[in-house]
């Protein structure tokens, strides 16, 4: 429950800076209803007023009711709370979002038109000194590769897997991601040929380039790519019972004691 409360509140987070913003969460909103508006038309003729208007209301409404200490912005235990009341279910209801496919995570981001060396140096170009990834630089890294998407429904879409991808890696919740692992999960997404993939994956924990890895160094690169595998398909995470990383695991003790002769 605590999950999706939490990937709820970063798709209004829009600035990621730990509370929604009055005026953030009327621009997502806006957003949410157009798409509903177009593959809905008897909302739009039952509700009687333009997207904009109805999310202006409907978050006018809802800072009535979450912003407890009346300070102007909705911090996340704020929102925590008020997630959990009846009158938020209109707009829960309109940010769970339907799953997502790995093929629809390749086509909306992009990824799946640029070569890997060429993602993984967009992003490597944003870290700071520590080899991390803050919320803003991340973001401004898609923004580069997908360029404009072709639909207001595409470009809600796109926010939910951006928001997923980084609440993914963002392990600790601190509000950076690492880039190694990271990039070796993003591989999976990107466009070239398996090989191409798993050269440059590989090449992130070969620090000193000597063309090997150690059995942890194997469970890390797995586990990343295992946690966007499982994101964009539950079914799998049902039938094979594991989280990620206690796969990744599994699959690196068969790995070396077939292939580390």
């Amino acid at each position: 429950r605590d999950d999706k409360v939490k990937a709820a509140f970063v798709l209004f987070d829009e600035d990621g800076d730990g509370f929604i913003s009055l005026d953030e969460m009327t621009k997502y909103l806006s957003s949410v209803f157009k798409v509903l508006y177009e593959t809905s038309p008897d909302t739009r003729e039952a509700m009687g007023v333009s997207p904009v208007a109805l999310a202006a209301i409907t978050a006018k409404q809802c800072f009535e009711d979450a912003d407890t200490n009346q300070d102007g912005v909705i911090s996340f235990e704020e929102f925590k709370a008020w997630y959990s009341k009846p009158s938020s279910a209109q707009i829960t209801s309109a940010v769970e979002m339907p799953e997502i496919t790995l093929a629809e995570v390749r086509e909306l981001t992009n990824l799946g038109q640029h070569p890997v060396d060429t993602i993984f140096r967009v992003f490597a170009e944003c870290c700071d000194d520590q080899g991390s990834l803050s919320r803003p630089a991340f973001n401004g890294c898609f923004r580069a590769l997908i360029g404009e998407t072709r639909s207001e429904a595409d470009r809600v879409k796109t926010k939910v897997i951006i928001d997923r991808l980084f609440e993914l890696f963002d392990t600790d919740g601190n509000g950076s991601v690492s880039y190694d692992e990271f990039a070796s999960g993003l591989s999976i997404l990107c466009g070239g040929t398996r090989d191409e993939k798993v050269r440059a994956a590989f090449s992130l924990f070969d620090l000193d380039g000597d063309g090997y890895i150690t059995k942890d160094e194997m469970v890390c690169y797995l586990a990343s790519v295992f946690k966007i595998l499982y994101e964009t398909s539950p079914d799998t995470r049902a039938r094979l019972g594991v989280n990620p990383t206690e796969l990744a695991v599994i699959t690196s003790d068969q790995a070396f004691e077939e292939a580390d002769l």
